[in-house]
């Protein structure tokens, strides 16, 4: 603009306000910016704008507001001073040097602009390129720690990685192949893989691999399959070989993957044996054993369940439909009883926690066989039992009363005042025959009610300590006779009635205590009843203890145990010297059986025997008046 002012001829001075002229500038510089920055913005999203497009035109409107305002601006500096002199006076300031200077400012503007610029552009590139090289390193450090955590898993790993050149050159050794044939790296890279081999297929392998490279055919690459290794030992071991082909621009590598088998044909071999002794034991069983799952399917059965079942052994193979319906079966233990032919099958079904059942089955026809004769035998004892009881108390009362007679007459002629002293003797020695007599019918008697189970328990109010003392009086003389004192403890806190057998409590005591009388020859006897503690979790008193405790000769060690069996004694002297028919004590412990308490003899350290037992009896109130 000031460039074209100068070159205007006027008859007139041309002059500038100085301060107008640099608003023009101003307004020139700001509004041509903020029209470039508008446009820059408004193209920005385009990959390539047009230079007549369409986006462009309010920043080419805004443009030409900024050079219609810089013109104005400028054309408002301008002073138009008339020329005094035709030849006008040279200007102080002439308006070509105010254009030329203007121009040189700008252009410096421009270079400066321009300069920084591309100062700018430089540091950029410069940063970008640092940027650059930066990550490019980070990259490659990256990769770096990538092939190096790749390489630390390949060496770890427990399969072998070996990779060989197309010609079959072993390339690469991990150390897991180390491991597995014992070679280092270094005795084995270079050499042909066949080194690996057992004869035949070392011999063949450079055969295979020339039929592979004519043929195409791929026998081995992209599936697994089961070979023979050799180790550096010599000694032969089968591997599972998965083998990889890559195309390098060097050549063609095969790479392979081998795990040692050993271990698990070692285990499978074992699983078979164990499979082989399962099975064996299985059809050895004398019971038949089917497992089935949640679905009724066969699992393992033996030969014997078949047999048992009525079924061939084809039939329960395992995946076979169960012979039984299990689908209907609760989730419990179950035992049915089946009818299969002449045979009768117990069949014992067990839940399993997968849902499943196992079936046992037992042939049970011998058993029912011999529960049926057991029974037929039972009956014909019991109809014996009650032949011999009616034989007994037949006999008992065809014996006991011409003896009763017997005994009456004898101690009516004993009342008689002139018998002579030997006659006097011989009836004394017949009423304690007699007497003897009607006592071993009497236990046989009762041994025949007890064994018939006839015998009930009478349950009224019984007072022990008058029992007791009932007992004591009665053998009191007998003791005196042979110098023996017999003693009686009772337990204050004992109770005074209790609820039991009156007649059956004082026949225990006469006969235990009776014994100890007639077995003693010197000392005392001592009886005692206490109360029997109960458990540590009951309160209340079990019942009463009765302990007879005599210093007689005591009873020998074996003979113990069947001091309670039927016609027991000491030994056959015994008999001959005391008498007796050794029912006395089988009669007690089938009474303490019967009320539900229990009975034992022991030897005391010092000497003599000791007989406890010990009843049920339980508190209760004394008998009506």
């Amino acid at each position: 603009h000031y460039a074209g002012m100068a070159a205007m001829r006027m008859e007139a001075i041309l002059v500038y306000d100085p301060l107008l002229v640099l608003v023009s500038v101003a307004v020139a510089g700001i509004l041509a910016c903020a029209s470039l920055a508008m446009n820059v913005r408004l193209v920005s999203g385009a990959r390539r704008a047009r230079i007549f497009d369409l986006r462009r035109l309010p920043a080419a409107l805004f443009m030409g507001v900024a050079v219609a305002g810089m013109h104005y601006t400028a054309m408002a500096a301008a002073i138009f001073v008339p020329d005094p002199s035709p030849a006008g006076d040279p200007l102080s300031v002439s308006p070509d040097l105010l254009a030329l200077l203007i121009t040189v400012v700008t252009t410096a503007v421009i270079a400066a602009t321009l300069a920084i610029v591309f100062g700018s552009v430089q540091r950029e590139t410069a940063r970008t390129l640092r940027e650059a090289v930066r990550s490019r390193e980070a990259a490659e450090k990256a990769a770096e720690e990538r092939g190096k955590r790749l390489q630390a898993i390949l060496d770890n790993l427990a399969e072998g990685i070996v990779s060989i050149s197309e010609n079959g050159r072993i390339l690469h050794w991990s150390p897991s192949a180390e491991r597995l044939f014992g070679y280092a790296a270094a005795e084995v890279e270079g050499r042909n893989v066949a080194c690996l081999m057992p004869e035949p297929y070392a011999s063949q392998h450079d055969g295979y691999l020339a039929a592979y490279w004519q043929t195409g055919v791929e026998h081995v690459i992209g599936r697994g399959r089961k070979v023979a290794g050799r180790r550096k030992d010599g000694s032969v071991f089968p591997l599972y070989l998965a083998v990889g082909r890559a195309d390098l621009e060097t050549g063609t590598v095969f790479t392979g993957i081998l795990r040692d088998l050993s271990a698990e044909e070692a285990a499978q071999a074992e699983v078979r044996t164990k499979q082989h002794q399962l099975r064996v034991a299985l059809d050895s069983m004398a019971d038949g054993l089917c497992m089935v799952d949640a679905e009724g399917r066969v699992v393992v059965a033996n030969d014997t369940f078949a047999d048992l079942m009525g079924v061939a052994p084809e039939r329960l193979m395992r995946g076979a439909q169960s012979v039984y319906p299990v689908s209907d079966l609760e989730n419990r233990f179950e035992t049915v009883e089946l009818t299969i032919g002449r045979r009768s099958i117990e069949l014992q079904i067990t839940p399993t926690d997968d849902g499943g059942h196992v079936l046992l089955a037992h042939d049970v026809s011998q058993r029912k066989q011999t529960e049926q004769d057991l029974r037929s035998a039972r009956d014909r004892a019991e109809l014996a039992t009650r032949a011999k009881s009616a034989f007994l108390a037949n006999m008992s009362h065809e014996i006991r009363t011409p003896m009763n007679s017997v005994l009456g007459f004898i101690s009516l002629t004993l009342e008689e005042a002139g018998l002579s002293a030997e006659v006097r003797r011989h009836l004394k020695v017949a009423d304690r025959s007699a007497r003897a007599l009607l006592q071993i019918i009497n236990d046989i008697l009762d041994v025949s009610k007890l064994e018939s189970g006839a015998v009930v328990l009478e349950l009224i109010p019984v007072s022990v300590s008058e029992c007791l003392r009932g007992v004591q009086d009665l053998l009191a003389l007998k003791a005196r006779e042979k110098g023996l004192e017999l003693s009686l403890e009772i337990d204050p806190e004992l109770p005074e009635w209790v609820r039991g057998d009156p007649t059956r409590l004082r026949q225990i005591l006469l006969n235990i205590i009776g014994n100890a009388v007639k077995f003693t020859d010197r000392g005392s006897v001592q009886v005692s009843v206490s109360l029997e503690p109960a458990g540590p979790d009951d309160s209340a008193a079990a019942g009463l203890r009765f302990a007879i405790a005599d210093t007689g000769p005591g009873i020998a060690p074996d003979r113990l145990d069947s001091i309670f069996e039927p016609f027991s004694q000491e030994d056959e002297s015994t008999t001959r010297r005391f008498g007796g028919s050794g029912l006395g004590t089988t009669i007690c412990r089938q009474l303490v059986d019967l009320m539900g308490g229990r009975i034992w003899a022991e030897n005391r350290p010092g000497g003599g025997a000791l007989f406890t037992f010990v009843l049920p009896l339980q508190p209760s109130e004394p008998p009506a008046a």
